[in-house]
C-alpha cells in the first residue's frame, strides 16, 4: 500500500500543479490576430493596440501575379527600350506562339526569373519565332530557327550594350540555341551571362 501511494504521489503533485498554474488565453481581436493574455502585462497597450503592433512586425506575404501569361513576346524586336535582363527563348517542338503555352516552360521561367529580380519591368523577352515543327525536331533544329536566334543575340549585344544576355530553349529550342551559340563570336559569346538548355535532345 505504502508503495503505491508513494507512486501517485508525484502524478497528484503534478496534476494540482498543472491545475494550479496560470493558463495562458488567447486574446481575441478584431484584427484577428491572437496571443497569451499573459503579454499584456506590464503593458500599457489595449488588446487592439498590441495586436496591431504584432501584425506590423509579421506582416502577411503578398500573393505574386503572374506576369507572363501570354504565348508570345517581342520585347526586344518591337522596340521596347533596353532593360537589365534580355531573356531570348525558343519555344518547344509545336509550342504555340513563340514561347509556348502560358504555364509551359518558357514562361513559367520568365515569371520565376522576374520575382528573383524584383520585377517584370527589368526584363525583355524575346520569343524565337520559328515553325517548331517535328520535322524541324528530327533535323536536330530547325536551321533558320537558328538562324534567327544567332541574328538575335547579336543584335540584343549590338543594340543594349549593358543588357544581361539570358538564352534558353526547350527541347527542339535548346537545339536551335546550342547551334546558335556555337556561331558566335567570341565577343558576343562573351556577352551571354546564362543558357539554359531543359530537355536538350540532339541526334
Amino acid at each position: 500500500m505504502k508503495c503505491i501511494i508513494q507512486s501517485l504521489l508525484p502524478l497528484s503533485l503534478l496534476v494540482s500543479g498543472a491545475l494550479g498554474a496560470p493558463v495562458p488565453v488567447p486574446a481575441p481581436t478584431a484584427e484577428g490576430a491572437s496571443f497569451p493574455i499573459t503579454d499584456l502585462l506590464g503593458s500599457d497597450l489595449t488588446v487592439n493596440e498590441y495586436a496591431a503592433q504584432l501584425e506590423g512586425q509579421n506582416p502577411e506575404p503578398a500573393l505574386t501575379k503572374r506576369q507572363f501569361n501570354g504565348d508570345t513576346y517581342n520585347q526586344f524586336t518591337d522596340g521596347t527600350a533596353c532593360r537589365d535582363v534580355t531573356v531570348i527563348y525558343a519555344r518547344g517542338t509545336t509550342g504555340d506562339g513563340n514561347v509556348g503555352e502560358p504555364n509551359s516552360e518558357g514562361p513559367t521561367f520568365f515569371n520565376a526569373l522576374a520575382s528573383r529580380l524584383g520585377g517584370a519591368s527589368r526584363l525583355a523577352i524575346q520569343g524565337v519565332n520559328y515553325p517548331a515543327s517535328v520535322i524541324g525536331f528530327l533535323a536536330g533544329g530547325d536551321a533558320a530557327g537558328a538562324t534567327t536566334t544567332f541574328n538575335l543575340i547579336n543584335q540584343a549585344a549590338s543594340r543594349c550594350p549593358s543588357t544581361k544576355i539570358v538564352l534558353s530553349g526547350y527541347s527542339q529550342g535548346a537545339q536551335l540555341v546550342h547551334t546558335a551559340t556555337q556561331r558566335l563570336s567570341a565577343a558576343n559569346a562573351a556577352r551571354v551571362s546564362a543558357s539554359e538548355y531543359p530537355q536538350y535532345e540532339i541526334f
